[in-house]
């Protein structure tokens, strides 16, 4: 996957009640030609999947003198595909900035202006898709139990996610109790990435993905 952009701001609208400011939002691929890495895709399927609800963080440049650049949090209001097909955010500033206020709208947002997306919104997309997929699963925690006294937790953990199919949850694993999850959302959880890495973590996240949009072919 290779990706570049040679536009490095987008512009949008800052609204504090009926007063309207305009602002430049940093695009964040801006002359990046360096081809994505598993981390890098998983980070873009995060921002396409943002909607309704999301945290976002971007990066706007105030045009006013003596203002600089500055980072914070959007939470999104509203989303739209326009005419040409591109999806754009609205939302609300969470925090007070050197021009915006706590509550002022903010958009259109790109999926090229968001430079990071809450956590907790990862948690809850994933945790969606796993339910999907918990409806058509069998279950094989019998099996998994084997791996795991043969293995290990961790090893058997990232074993069972280079398996092409969605593995049902692993009993004792890592979260006793659990069973109900998938092997790839447990694995992909960020209190995890130590234990797994990047790269594993990368793939986990991909599968329970392709579950959410694809779940009948289980």
């Amino acid at each position: 996957m290779k990706y570049s952009n040679t536009q490095q701001y987008n512009a949008a609208t800052l609204k504090h009640g009926s007063k309207k400011a305009a602002v430049l939002l940093a695009n964040v691929n801006y002359n990046n030609t360096s081809f994505a890495n598993a981390s890098d895709i998983y980070e873009q399927e995060l921002k396409a999947a943002v909607g309704k609800g999301a945290l976002v963080k971007v990066i706007a440049k105030w045009q006013m003198r003596d203002v600089h650049t500055e980072r914070f949090w959007v939470n999104v209001t509203k989303t739209i595909v326009n005419k040409a097909g591109v999806k754009q955010h609205w939302g609300k500033v969470c925090a007070d900035t050197q021009v915006a206020t706590c509550g002022d709208v903010i958009g259109p947002i790109e999926e090229c202006n968001i430079a990071q997306v809450d956590w907790d919104f990862a948690e809850q997309l994933k945790l969606a898709a796993c339910k999907r997929s918990e409806r058509v699963l069998k279950r094989y925690a019998l099996s998994t139990r084997e791996l795991i006294g043969k293995m290990g937790a961790v090893r058997a953990a990232k074993h069972i996610v280079q398996m092409q199919r969605i593995n049902d949850g692993f009993v004792d694993l890592l979260l006793k109790g659990k069973a109900k999850l998938t092997v790839e959302y447990i694995v992909a959880k960020k209190k995890y990435a130590e234990l797994f890495g990047e790269e594993v973590q990368a793939i986990a996240w991909n599968k329970v993905a392709f579950a959410c949009k694809k779940f009948k072919k289980y």
